[in-house]
C-alpha cells in the first residue's frame, strides 16, 4: 500500500513545514516536513541560518515517505483500510522504522 493523498496532507498538517533548521521540544535538528538525520545525516552540522525552499521540502519529504510505508507494509501481517494505513504511516514517521516487528 501507499499513503492516500489525504494522509500525505494530513502528515504535512501534524508536521508543519519548516524551511529553516529548528530543534524540536526534544533537542532534536528538524526542518521540512519534519526531516531530521534519518532523512539528513549532516542536518545537526548545518548551521540554524540555512534554509531550504518549500520545493526542497516538499521534495525530501516525498522521497523520504517511503521508507516508512515500506516499513509498515512489511510490519502488517493483515489488510487494513486505507485510513488506517495512512495513520500507521504518521505514527511511523515520528518513531522511527526501527519499531515495526522482524517477519
Amino acid at each position: 500500500m501507499r499513503t492516500s493523498r489525504e494522509g500525505l496532507l494530513e502528515l504535512i498538517g501534524h508536521e508543519g513545514i519548516a524551511l529553516s533548521k529548528y530543534y524540536d521540544v526534544v533537542g532534536v535538528a528538524t526542518i521540512g516536513v519534519g526531516a531530521t538525520v534519518s532523512e539528513i545525516p549532516d542536518l545537526p552540522s548545518w548551521p540554524l541560518s540555512k534554509t531550504i525552499t518549500l520545493e526542497e521540502a516538499f521534495s525530501l519529504f516525498a522521497r523520504s515517505v517511503s521508507k516508512y510505508e515500506n516499513a509498515i507494509n512489511r510490519a502488517l501481517k493483515v489488510a487494513v483500510p486505507q485510513h488506517v494505513f495512512d495513520a500507521l504511516v504518521s505514527w511511523c514517521y515520528n518513531v522511527g522504522v526501527g519499531w515495526p516487528p522482524k517477519a
